[in-house]
């Protein structure tokens, strides 16, 4: 027989998910999009403003997606409100690039 220093009865609790870096990942595929269209496209502004819209949109949704599968498996969730703000503003910024690209 072995012989454990652990409780037989422990509770092992299941680690939250942190919406803080959840959002920190968002912003950084906005990044990644704005400096992939600097890149692309040093002369074409329409090239830049597009990946832009384009870096904004997958940010915003990679937040959305994974905020909405954690709260329908009742997840717990630290840092919930910070990442529904910055999926807001991120969709704000979708929607600014739109009407530019857009001449709205």
């Amino acid at each position: 027989m072995e012989h454990t220093d652990e409780p037989k009865d422990a509770v092992v609790q299941p680690r939250r998910k942190r919406g803080g870096l959840l959002a920190f990942v968002g912003f950084m595929i906005l990044v990644g999009g704005v400096a992939v269209g600097v890149i692309a496209f040093p002369n074409d502004r329409d090239g830049r403003d597009t990946l832009t819209f384009v870096g904004a949109g997958v940010g915003a949704v990679y937040i959305i997606i994974n905020l909405l599968r954690w709260m329908f498996k009742r997840e717990a969730v630290r840092g919930a409100g910070i990442a529904w703000t910055v999926a807001a503003l991120l969709l704000l910024a979708v929607y600014g690039k739109l009407v530019e690209l857009l001449g709205l």
